[in-house]
């Protein structure tokens, strides 16, 4: 297997880092470790293979590829960093045993329809199906359980669901800040303004977990949109700091809007309806200028990138030698897990510039240069 060059260290040092990780849980009584032993006795210890970081009290188990794991591993630190740098403050103080499913063993795992993820946190353990959004999502509640033992507080459900789901899709600027991207759950919003089915703000912050998730396609939507008017006025760190200061006070996260803006929350809620309106409709959709590869897309099974079922003739894809099977796991070293992933990839892309893709064929890795072009090019 052809290693990335930035990667090859990390990669030989999983080894060595799996063998110590094996080693230590033999004799650790940490329920992480417990939670590793028994999920590889009952699924395999061949398959899931163990990792350690160690800095951030995180246990893996993966059966992915050596690559595509150091390229998880990645992601979720920068993810982890920025969360305790800003919400946070520190990991959790107990390991957290985070589990990527095998395909095999899928269907034995997740047994509810559109369950892909899951934390529970009396196991110390966090179980899901790919390396994208569904990753994301599990690993804030993961930290955010953390906090909240640190501080003996139990946050409002829609905090925890809002916040997780902020970070479903999100990039990196140049200087490190974070911008929280569109997608599924604003198309939700839109239809819910359109047709004036807004849920209003303390109905959904006192809303009870069980009426929260009867609700779920609407209130999952509700409160990511909320948290994303937060972060864009820029208010996201301080409204946390206002909510676990206020708890005791407010626990439903009202309190500490009307601390950090300085208005009643009603009005508050007026200006998130106003920029609510403002949104561009379906900002990923593809457009015709937007650059492309030429490629028809489907999920992988691996849930490591994305999968090409097709590559239309003519086109970049088909001259960089691109073929139908081919897994994109990467573009200029950022992942691409899912489709929307790998589109805002390209919607980032200058007319003309070059983009290196990083793909897996069978179980080789391998990179080429493409030139995206226009989507309305001849």
């Amino acid at each position: 297997m052809e290693a990335d060059e930035d990667l090859a260290p990390l990669m030989q040092s999983r080894r060595v880092r799996e063998a110590v990780v094996s080693d230590d849980a033999e004799g650790s009584q940490s329920e992480a470790r417990q939670q590793m032993r028994a999920w590889r006795e009952k699924f395999g210890t061949e398959r899931y293979r163990p990792d350690a970081d160690a800095e951030r009290n995180l246990i893996m188990l993966t059966s992915l590829a050596d690559e595509s794991h150091e390229l998880m591993r990645r992601d979720l630190s920068r993810q982890g960093d920025w969360l305790v740098e800003h919400l946070f403050s520190a990991y959790p103080d107990d390991e957290v045993l985070l589990v990527l499913v095998d395909p095999a063993d899928g269907s034995k795992v997740f047994t509810q329809r559109d369950v892909a993820g899951f934390y529970e946190h009396s196991k110390r353990r966090l179980v899901a199906q790919g390396t994208g959004f569904t990753l994301r999502h599990e690993y804030v509640h993961a930290l955010h359980y953390g906090d909240m033992e640190r501080r003996q507080q139990l946050h409002a459900f829609w905090v925890l669901e809002g916040l997780a789901a902020l970070f479903e899709y999100y990039d990196y600027e140049p200087d490190g800040s974070i911008t929280f991207l569109a997608c599924a759950r604003e198309e939700q919003m839109q239809r819910l303004l359109a047709s004036s089915s807004l849920i209003r703000w303390r109905d959904l912050f006192s809303m009870s977990q069980m009426n929260f998730v009867a609700k779920g396609r609407n209130t999952y939507a509700h409160a990511r949109s909320i948290f994303q008017f937060l972060a864009e006025r820029g208010h996201l760190d301080a409204w946390y700091r206002a909510y676990v200061e206020t708890f005791d006070e407010d626990s439903t996260g009202a309190k500490a809007f009307e601390i950090v803006f300085g208005q009643p929350i009603e009005r508050i809620e007026r200006r998130w309806q106003e920029w609510l309106r403002d949104r561009p409709r379906r900002p990923y959709a593809l457009r015709d200028d937007q650059m492309a590869l030429g490629i028809e897309p489907r999920p992988n099974e691996n849930h490591d990138g994305v999968k090409i079922l097709n590559v239309l003739p003519d086109t970049p894809a088909a001259d960089a030698g691109l073929r139908r099977g081919d897994v994109i796991i990467a573009i200029d070293g950022e992942t691409t897990p899912d489709f929307l992933d790998l589109r805002y990839r390209l919607m980032r892309i200058e007319p003309g510039a070059s983009i290196t893709i990083r793909y897996r064929r069978d179980e080789a890795f391998e990179s080429v240069v493409i030139r995206p072009q226009r989507l309305s090019s001849p």
